[in-house]
């Protein structure tokens, strides 16, 4: 009887569960394959940045990475065109870029390879400890602060009601599936990404004070400087600034938006110069 079972239900089940892992596994690969083929032959030193489609948000996405390498690319007159089609590609990251044949993901991979091509370089005289500083807020915020959007976006039920207006709106198209299975699959993958990193163990009123603590944090640094160590710009202000125009306009009626409106304006004037200097008109909204 049990070897019965065995033969027939839990062996050809445990056969067609490995062959949809490793099957699945396959056709991912030729398919990153086949869309790295297809940005092979590109404008020469046109880079192109495979991004997340745009949201009607405010500052038009939803990813603080999309804005980290569009502003790296404005203030090095860095020519670039948006590509919204493959936002998934090279180590199925989002977003990466296409230049000259290569392929490049992770956003602080593709400014240090933007950086040497195009060899860029930031006209200040910080020292290395202000600049250590700078790095020290970056990394704060992509690595800790970065939890609070998926988590209000996909978890918290008000956060997501809000979010997915904004989602479901992305000029004429249309979502091929209902926005109610869209958000159980990233909850559900979400859910385990933030207990793996530590921070989703934690009650919602202990994240909040550690996000809201992370803002604090950025804007007492700021202070009344114009970026973030001063009246120049540095490399790592793309970051923060990707990373805070989130909280500024990407978070209407969060907790994080109400603090910076409340109790660290400087943020948000810090997003909005940077906004009027490097993108002119292109944001004309009220929000």
């Amino acid at each position: 009887m049990i070897s019965a079972i065995l033969y027939y239900c839990i062996i050809p089940l445990f056969v067609s569960w490995v062959g949809i892992r490793y099957g699945s596994q396959i056709y991912k690969k030729r398919e990153e394959k086949r869309i790295q083929d297809l940005y092979a032959k590109t404008p020469k030193d046109l880079v192109i940045l495979h991004c997340f489609p745009m949201t009607s948000l405010p500052l038009g996405t939803c990813i603080p990475w999309d804005l980290k390498i569009e502003l790296f690319c404005r203030m090095g007159k860095i020519k670039y065109q948006k590509d919204t089609n493959h936002p998934f590609g090279v180590k199925s990251k989002t977003p990466w870029i296409s230049i000259n044949g290569a392929h490049v993901s992770d956003s602080h991979l593709i400014l240090q390879f933007l950086k040497k091509k195009f060899d860029v370089n930031f006209p200040n005289n910080y020292t290395k400890e202000e600049l250590s500083t700078a790095r020290a807020v970056r990394v704060m915020l992509e690595e800790r602060w970065y939890w609070a959007m998926p988590l209000w976006r996909f978890i918290r039920p008000d956060g997501w009601t809000q979010f997915a207006k904004d989602f479901g709106r992305v000029g004429s198209f249309t979502w091929p599936i209902p926005l109610r299975l869209v958000r159980l699959y990233w909850k559900r993958i979400l859910s385990n990404e933030v207990n793996a990193h530590g921070i989703g163990r934690h009650s919602r009123e202990e994240r909040d004070a550690m996000f809201l603590g992370d803002l604090q944090t950025v804007s007492d640094i700021l202070g009344e400087k114009k970026y973030i160590l001063g009246n120049e710009p540095c490399e790592e202000d793309c970051a923060i600034f990707g990373q805070i125009a989130q909280a500024v306009w990407g978070l209407p009626d969060s907790p994080y938006s109400n603090f910076i409106n409340e109790k660290a304006s400087n943020l948000k004037a810090y997003c909005e110069r940077i906004r009027s200097q490097y993108w002119a008109d292109e944001w004309a909204f009220e929000y």
